[in-house]
């Protein structure tokens, strides 16, 4: 099974800004057999609008939500080490929710190796800041 570019960005291991990426692997032999708005997980209407407009891909892909996000950031803090936020302390310890926050966090858990840290930090980007900060104070007092 092919994991689709949208999977991908629901689970933080894509950006949107990541599909011509996916997009190269699929005109070089990715999902074989499979139409490009299948390998992309997009549903025809959704590709279509996609081909038209590039920015309709900011209201195709759903947002994270609290209860969505809460479980994995719970896990991630619970890993050693990580008491405090770990990679997303800025965030998640300090309130801070500003796309340029999260964007530190992101560029410090690549650098250091924390994929975790790094997929979490891709999950808080595409999150509405309203939510990003409802999840930032339950940890942030």
């Amino acid at each position: 099974m092919v994991q689709t570019f949208v999977a991908d960005v629901i689970t933080g291991n894509a950006l949107l800004r990541d599909i011509d990426a996916y997009v190269e692997r699929w005109h070089n032999g990715a999902g074989e057999n499979m139409a490009l708005s299948a390998f992309l997980g997009l549903t025809l209407i959704q590709y279509v609008a996609w081909v038209r407009e590039p920015s309709s891909l900011e209201t195709v892909v759903p947002r994270p939500t609290v209860p969505a996000v809460l479980p994995r950031v719970r896990a991630y803090r619970d890993q050693p080490g990580n008491s405090v936020g770990g990679s997303l302390h800025l965030v998640l310890d300090g309130g801070n929710t500003r796309d340029s926050h999260v964007q530190y966090c992101l560029e410090h858990a690549k650098a250091i190796g924390d994929t975790e840290g790094a997929a979490l930090a891709r999950i808080l980007l595409r999150m509405s800041k309203t939510q990003r900060g409802k999840l930032a104070s339950l940890f942030y007092r």
